[in-house]
């Protein structure tokens, strides 16, 4: 699904294309988390007509047993248990998708008072 979310960005997708809808969906998902909902907070009956959220999730974004399975990983290889995995604070987050000029990172701060 890289493919289609950077044919997307690139322009490549004709308007009123299914491709097109799932690209901007995509896109939206990258840069904000969350897949664009209305103001009730529902998915579009566009979206949907695509597949919804279970299908559109997991185009970008781990499943359940895909999660699983890297957790039991780190756990095998780091030896530390779980519930300490699980607190480790993500290295950054990338609100702006990676895209463009300016290049923004979100990372934790710490101050020393």
């Amino acid at each position: 699904m890289a493919d289609l979310l950077a044919r997307y960005r690139r322009g490549e997708l004709p308007p009123g294309n299914a491709e097109r809808t799932v690209g901007e969906a995509l896109d939206v998902l990258d840069r904000a988390g969350a897949l664009p909902r209305l103001a009730c907070g529902q998915i579009s009956d566009r979206l949907s007509a695509l597949g919804g959220v279970k299908k559109l999730m997991p185009m970008l974004c781990l499943s359940r047993l895909e999660a699983a399975a890297f957790s039991v990983l780190l756990v095998d290889l780091t030896g530390e248990n779980f519930g300490t995995i699980i607190e480790w604070p993500a290295v950054h987050f990338r609100p702006d998708g990676g895209q463009g000029r300016t290049q923004v990172a979100l990372g934790p701060v710490r101050r020393i008072r």
